[in-house]
């Protein structure tokens, strides 16, 4: 639709598609915002420019969205703000929700960012029925100000005490009259700030006392030549002009804090859905003569898909998505199965129905379970062994449709002359005669599938040249192939290096490589012996922010828990909007537990109150489970982000690095970080004690050593270097050793992770939390290093951070 008021293009306009810049949103709800017109208009325009939307919609992955857009009339598409995001909470219907963000995040900007509205202060808000008006009261109730509002007639007044009951009935007033009235119940000294939406200024800048502040909310008619008196500004008013248009190209930090005050409120139950009137497409005039005409009464929605009608945006653009109302069917053998049915559930897939022909082993056994046990995903698990005959196939998939219609089946890395997919080809023909896709993967009957695509069923038989490398990599080539509709004799045969030049999606399964998260030249080595500490310690750092001293009363510090030291974080810690601590590990460490307990002292020295922002990075990520629980059992909430600190991941890198040693981390770690021969190593000091191991292999590097500092002995560099690298192995034996506890974590869990990582895959820590940990995977940072260097990871922290009141 376009949102031009010329009936004559009316017609032919709505005939439009409106598109996003945000090709993983599909939206379903639109709010019409216009900066040109009044919320007292008394001769509505005959056009009227919508610039900016609320909208709500539902992301590929399921979740329900809702935020800010900038709205292009000639193209009928929006760009939705990436910081002025925010989920829906469950309770709220998708209509609900796309009233809300264009008015609170004027109201907080106006009251909080603009005017710096105080507790005890006089705020008059005019048009109290207004949506944007409603939003300022709610925001001005919260801080604890004293609240006039102006009515236009008398009715309105019983629904704006039910809303409000904390209003004083005896300051609400008629707006014919409000300024005698508002300077006679403040006893004549006016008010200290107003937020303004009516045509007429003067009366309501005659409400300002000293040191006030205005607040214009609407455009004003310069051709009405009002003026404005010294006297004002010598009471040292000052005047805010507040639009969308403010917000919207605001800089980040004034962005992330409405964000955040955004989020709190909802929390709090301050930030409500707003008095709405919803239109269809098909009603677009009457929507918009809504817009003109009630503007200043509640919202106007236009719902462009109603909710529920398709939990994920099915284009070909976007990938394949599944059908999540729809049972999936996997028969497979090996782990790619598996792999597969993760692929499923990122794009959808609610209802499983699985057949391992082969046992997993146990790294993937614990894949799957972490996938049976999400809350929104049914699986269920049979056997095989049915599909030896045509009536065992039969009823083998009516136990599927049990879970629901049958969509699609999957032969994951079958035989080629395996019987099962014959038997299941027929007993399809009987039951599911229209299936969706029938697809062999990597193998299969390739007469099965012929004789499929003769018979015009669907069929789709992607077959190796040769063994595929990363069988996985297939994935994202299935998800283009799936997207044509008519899927009715798709043969492939493909190859490793077909593979490569695949544009994958979000799926590739990444694996940490353990080496990138640890000290690449003995100079970083020799930078992490200076930051070694006989004891653990806590110092603070350099931020965006100024001191904690100077900001103690208004923003809480972050404690960043280094994976290895604080010089590796420094990218991330620049980029910090709070101030912040980070710890100095000791030489040496006996337990987690342990660590976390002297970390607790030093954490209530710094901040002896709760709520507490912590941060564990890579390594650390065992300790900052364990200090947030100590923090959570004395009473506090705390705020917990891991970033690519996932309890089991970080564990399995960790055994990674021994995995060539014999499970020896004492070789592992000398052989990595001081870049020695593996084989002269192993067959030098296999059998030796850490001690012997070290000396050793600091006599081995000596001579590169010298290198390093040649105004320095050797045997100080030595030192040096030994001292580093003794705090690494007990920083990560430490970690494997580490055991779950027995009180769950009560706050929110994040989990940030490098792009490719599975959203679905919680790392272990999902046994530690009451609550499901808030994965967060990284659309360009593809590695630890990058995410540390990125603003986007710093973003993700900074924009969940808690603040004192919090509580």
């Amino acid at each position: 639709f376009t949102l031009d008021l010329d009936p004559a293009q009316q017609s032919e306009h709505m005939q439009g598609v409106i598109t996003s810049s945000d090709t993983k949103l599909d939206v379903n709800v639109l709010a019409l915002n216009t900066t040109t017109v009044t919320f007292q208009p008394d001769n509505p325009p005959d056009q009227i420019t919508i610039e900016f939307v609320d909208y709500c919609g539902t992301r590929d992955s399921g979740e329900r969205v809702m935020g800010l857009a900038h709205f292009n009339p000639l193209t009928n598409s929006l760009t939705p703000d990436r910081s002025l995001i925010w989920p829906v909470p469950q309770a709220w219907s998708m209509e609900e929700a796309a009233t809300v963000a264009s008015s609170f995040s004027l109201a907080y900007y106006s009251l909080l960012i603009k005017a710096k509205l105080l507790p005890g202060e006089r705020v008059l808000i005019h048009l109290g029925s207004c949506p944007v008006s409603q939003a300022c009261i709610a925001v001005a109730l919260l801080i604890g100000a004293h609240v006039f509002i102006t009515i236009q007639n008398k009715d309105e007044l019983p629904s704006l005490l039910r809303t409000f009951p904390q209003l004083n009935a005896d300051h609400i007033v008629p707006l014919e009259n409000f300024y005698t009235m508002v300077r006679l119940k403040s006893g004549g000294d006016g008010v200290e700030v107003v937020v303004n939406c009516v045509q007429n200024t003067e009366k309501s800048i005659g409400c300002l006392s000293y040191d006030s502040r205005f607040i214009q909310l609407c455009n004003i008619d310069f051709r009405h030549r009002e003026t404005i008196g010294m006297g004002t500004f010598i009471k040292n008013s000052n005047f805010f002009g507040v639009s969308l248009t403010n917000i919207l190209n605001a800089d980040s930090d004034i962005k992330n804090k409405l964000h955040i005050f955004l989020k709190d409120g909802i929390k709090k139950g301050i930030v409500k859905p707003l008095r709405k009137q919803s239109f269809n497409l098909q009603n677009f005039s009457q929507a918009m003569d809504h817009v003109k005409n009630y503007s200043c009464k509640e919202k106007t929605l236009i719902v462009i898909k109603a909710e529920g009608r398709s939990e994920l945006p099915l284009t070909s653009l976007l990938g394949f998505h599944c059908e999540p109302d729809k049972t999936h069917i996997i028969v497979g053998t090996g782990g790619l199965w598996l792999e597969l049915a993760e692929w499923l559930v990122k794009r959808g897939a609610r209802r499983l129905f699985v057949a391992p022909v082969t046992e997993l082993s146990p790294t993937f056994s614990r894949r799957f379970h972490r996938l049976t046990s999400l809350c929104y995903v049914r699986v269920m698990v049979t056997s095989a062994t049915r599909l030896v005959s045509h009536s065992g196939a039969v009823d083998f998939l009516r136990s599927a449709e049990a879970l629901g219609p049958i969509s699609t089946i999957f032969c994951v890395a079958m035989d080629e002359n395996c019987p099962k997919i014959a038997y299941l080809d027929s007993a399809t023909r009987e039951l599911v005669p229209h299936l969706k896709h029938f697809v062999c993967l990597l193998g299969g009957c390739t007469n099965v599938c012929k004789l499929r695509a003769q018979s015009n069923l669907s069929v789709c038989l992607i077959r190796p040249q040769s063994e595929l490398q990363k069988p996985h990599s297939v994935l994202p080539y299935l998800s283009y192939v799936l997207c044509d509709s008519n899927s009715a004799g798709h043969l492939f045969t493909v190859s490793d290096q077909e593979m490569g030049t695949t544009t994958q999606d979000d799926d590739d399964l990444v694996e940490q490589d353990p080496h990138s998260l640890l000290p690449s030249s003995l100079e970083d080595l020799l930078l992490l012996a200076d930051d070694v500490a006989p004891q653990l310690s806590l110092r603070e750092v350099v931020t965006r922010s100024p001191c904690h001293e100077s900001v103690k009363h208004n923003l809480l510090p972050v404690f960043l828990l280094p994976g290895i030291h604080a010089a590796y974080i420094k990218p991330l810690i620049r980029h910090m909007i709070h101030p912040a601590y980070c710890v100095s590990w000791p030489e040496t460490s006996q337990s987690v537990e342990s660590v976390a307990g002297a970390l607790l002292k030093e954490v209530m020295r710094v901040q002896k109150e709760g709520p507490y922002n912590l941060v564990g990075d890579s390594w650390s990520g065992a300790v900052a489970i364990q200090l947030a629980a100590l923090l959570e059992g004395r009473g506090h909430r705390v705020e917990l982000f891991l970033v690519n600190a996932g309890l089991l991941t970080i564990q399995n890198c960790a055994r990674a690095l021994s995995c060539n040693f014999n499970d020896s981390l004492d070789l592992a770690l000398l052989t990595s970080l001081l870049r020695l021969d593996t084989q002269l190593v192993k067959s030098t000091v296999e059998s030796s004690s850490w001690e012997e191991l070290l000396h050793q292999a600091l006599q081995m590097v000596q001579p590169r050593l010298q290198q390093l500092d040649p105004t320095q002995e050797v045997h100080s560099i030595q030192q040096r270097i030994g001292k580093a690298l003794k705090a690494i192995r007990s920083h990560i034996k430490i970690l494997l050793s580490y055991k779950p506890l027995e009180n769950l974590l009560k706050g929110n869990v994040h989990l940030i992770r490098p792009k490719g990582a599975s959203d679905i895959d919680f790392c272990g820590i999902l046994q530690y939390c009451q609550q499901r940990p808030i994965i967060y995977v990284m659309e360009e940072e593809e590695n630890h290093d990058q995410m540390i260097k990125s603003l986007n990871c710093a973003t993700l922290i900074n924009k969940n951070l808690l603040y004192s009141w919090d509580l």
